[in-house]
């Protein structure tokens, strides 16, 4: 099924980072994730998040663990998505699937 697949391009993000780190100009300023960085380089956590991970926490209704294979309907989905065109062997449960993170 993938051996068809061809090689994409490098990722323009980690691209960018390591053009980032190798830039020795002393005023550069990353933008290639997001991320606020004071003149010190920290990236300090902003009051409008911790507000946001208070709502979070003060609004949880348990702390079960997941598990280690991620999200089972994400994983359902993504193995549908796959295999669809040979969904028996989904059906006969011959395809596992996990979350990971990614970049």
């Amino acid at each position: 099924m993938f051996e068809s697949l061809e090689m994409t391009h490098p990722d323009p993000i980690l691209t960018l980072s390591e053009q980032f780190m190798s830039d020795t100009n002393p005023r550069k300023v990353d933008l290639g994730i997001g991320l606020y960085k004071d003149k010190h380089g920290n990236t300090p956590v902003m009051e409008s998040v911790r507000i946001a991970e208070s709502f979070i926490v003060d609004r949880a209704v348990d702390k079960i663990y997941k598990g280690s294979s991620g999200h089972d309907e994400f994983c359902d989905v993504i193995s549908w998505l796959l295999f669809r065109e040979r969904s028996k062997l989904i059906e006969d449960g011959r395809v596992l699937s996990i979350q990971t993170i990614g970049g």
